[in-house]
């Protein structure tokens, strides 16, 4: 239930602060967009179940698709208003799209990125799909294709967004968990892209595109990002094989460099 002062029936905004609907309303139909936002963030959190009161939807809604980014409230905000989800990233990508405003799916928004996408159904990616500008974070194509093959068939069909096109394929190295191999998924994009017309260099340069971190020795990293490579050697498609061969060949000789610049500087006592 909505919270209530004992006097009146007016929703929190703020702790101990019960503010007038009426003045809620005037705030968030506020010209400023920091205030609009900090309005709809405040009654969501200071609310409990149902946190809006219904007076106010029409009202809080569309500043939450306009100006709301904070990942850790719209996480939540998707989850008890999926209706939201679509609108929120359709925004975004047409202020990238148009240069309206500088946006950019960053850290802030993985979280509101992810949660926004898990309500939708696949339908609603795909009209996203359609929406997507050439210059749009590789992150946001990641999440919406999600591993599904129909998407990014979808993906590669459409024109000019060839910056983009095979962000699905890109794949991350973190030091706190090793990447041991392809998973099926990216097996079956990669293929539906050869199907496509990109080579193999193509694949398996996308596939570096995503970064990482590690610990331990530079050869060790080297190793490391070496093995999933090898296992796609034992695949059944032959141009998978070629992916495999030509991640091979690259990660051996940077692993092999690295191993005689390591040994060289345990030589000159740099490194124990």
């Amino acid at each position: 239930a909505i919270y209530h002062s004992p006097s009146e029936a007016s929703p929190r905004l703020w702790p101990d602060a019960y503010v007038p609907l009426a003045t809620i309303r005037i705030l968030l139909r506020s010209s400023e967009a920091t205030v609009a936002s900090n309005t709809a963030i405040s009654l969501w959190r200071e609310n409990s179940r149902p946190r809006i009161p219904n007076e106010l939807l029409d009202d809080w809604k569309p500043v939450i698709v306009e100006f709301v980014d904070e990942g850790h409230v719209l996480e939540n905000v998707f989850k008890e208003f999926p209706d939201l989800a679509f609108p929120w990233i359709a925004r975004r990508l047409e202020d990238i799209r148009t240069q309206r405003r500088r946006f950019w799916f960053g850290h802030k928004q993985d979280r509101a990125l992810s949660a926004a996408v898990s309500v939708l159904p696949l339908d609603k990616r795909a009209e996203l799909i359609d929406m997507l500008p050439n210059q749009c974070a590789s992150r946001v194509v990641r999440t919406l294709i999600g591993g599904h093959s129909e998407l990014f068939e979808r993906l590669l069909s459409k024109e000019g967004l060839d910056n983009v096109k095979l962000a699905p394929l890109e794949t991350f190295y973190d030091h706190s968990s090793e990447f041991r191999e392809f998973g099926g998924a990216w097996m079956r994009m990669a293929a539906i892209a050869l199907d496509s017309g990109h080579s193999e260099a193509a694949i398996f340069e996308a596939s570096q595109a995503g970064g990482g971190s590690w610990s331990g020795s530079e050869s060790q990293m080297y190793a490391n990002r070496l093995f999933p490579f090898e296992k796609l050697l034992e695949h059944s498609d032959s141009r998978l094989r070629r992916i495999g061969q030509i991640g091979v060949d690259h990660f051996t000789m940077r692993r092999d460099a690295s191993l005689a610049g390591e040994k060289r500087a345990r030589q000159r006592g740099k490194i124990p």
